[in-house]
C-alpha cells in the first residue's frame, strides 16, 4: 500500500513529520494490526500548488500524478491499484491531494484533505498573488481555475468510486472554511462517499485544526478502507465530527 502525502505553502515534506507526527500513528496503526504495512512518500512540492503552472515549464502536478508514481512504484514496489494508494494533503497540500485524486481516480481511490485551498475563492481574495498567477497564468481564465479546483471538478462529475475525507477550521479563512463548506454541498448533491469533519473555532494550523485527534480520523479511515473490502454505491457517510 502506497501513500503520498502533500504539504503546505512555505512548508516542506518534513512537517508532516515534526508537526503531525504522522510516523507515530502509522506505525501505532499497523502495531495493533489495524493498517497494512504501508509505503510513505513525502514529495517536496515547493511553492507549486501542486498544479502544472500555465508556462508548461513548471509540472508540478505531473510530478506527483505521472513521474512520481512511476518512478517510485517499480523502484519501490508500490502497487498500481488505486485502491492500495492514497493521496493525503494539508492546506495547499489539501487541494493538491483532492485536485489530483480528483482528476486521477484511476491512482488514487483515499484522498483526505486538511484545509484545502479553494482556488477560485483563493484567487478572487487575492487576484494579483505571483503564486496563483504562476499557477493559472496572468489571464486569471476561469476555465483554468475550474480544470483544478476541487469543488468544480465535483460539479463536473469527479469523484464517483472514491473515498474522500475533508477537515476544516470554522475559525479560517473563507478559501479554508467556506471553500471546504462548498466542497461538502458538492459532493452531496453528487452522493459522493465523504466524511468531514468541520472542527470548531479551529483555525490555520496544527494546534487547532490539524491535530493528533484529526489525523487520527483520516487515518483510522483508512485503514478501514484498506482492510475492509467495499462494494456498492455510497452516499455521503458524515456531516459532522465523529
Amino acid at each position: 500500500h502506497a501513500l503520498y502525502l502533500l504539504h503546505g505553502l512555505g512548508g516542506s515534506p518534513r512537517e508532516w513529520l515534526e508537526h503531525g507526527h504522522i510516523d507515530a500513528q502509522i506505525a501505532t496503526l499497523v502495531a495493533a494490526g489495524r493498517l497494512p504495512p504501508v509505503t510513505v512518500i513525502l514529495p517536496d512540492g515547493e511553492k507549486g500548488y501542486w498544479a502544472d503552472w500555465a508556462d508548461g515549464k513548471h509540472p508540478y502536478g505531473a510530478l506527483v500524478a505521472d513521474e512520481l508514481r512511476a518512478a517510485a512504484g517499480p523502484a519501490l514496489g508500490l502497487p498500481a491499484a488505486a485502491s492500495r494508494t492514497a493521496i493525503a494533503g494539508l492546506s495547499m497540500g489539501g487541494f493538491g491531494a483532492l485536485s489530483l485524486g480528483l482528476q486521477h481516480p484511476d491512482a488514487f481511490g483515499f484522498v483526505a484533505a486538511l484545509s484545502p485551498t479553494d482556488f477560485a475563492l483563493a484567487v478572487a481574495a487575492q487576484p494579483k498573488r505571483a503564486v496563483y498567477r504562476r499557477v493559472i497564468g496572468e489571464s486569471a481564465a476561469e476555465a483554468r481555475i475550474r480544470a483544478i479546483n476541487p469543488r468544480h471538478l465535483i460539479v463536473a462529475g469527479a469523484g464517483r468510486g472514491q473515498r474522500l475525507l475533508v477537515a476544516y477550521g470554522l475559525a479560517e479563512q473563507d478559501k479554508f472554511r467556506l471553500g471546504g463548506e462548498l466542497i461538502v454541498d458538492a459532493a452531496r448533491r453528487a452522493g459522493l462517499d465523504l466524511s468531514v469533519w468541520p472542527v470548531p473555532d479551529g483555525r490555520h494550523g496544527y494546534e487547532t485544526t490539524w491535530t493528533p485527534a484529526v489525523m487520527r480520523w483520516w487515518l483510522e479511515a483508512l485503514a478501514a478502507r484498506w482492510q475492509v473490502p467495499r462494494s456498492g454505491s455510497t452516499g455521503t457517510r458524515s456531516t459532522g465530527t465523529p
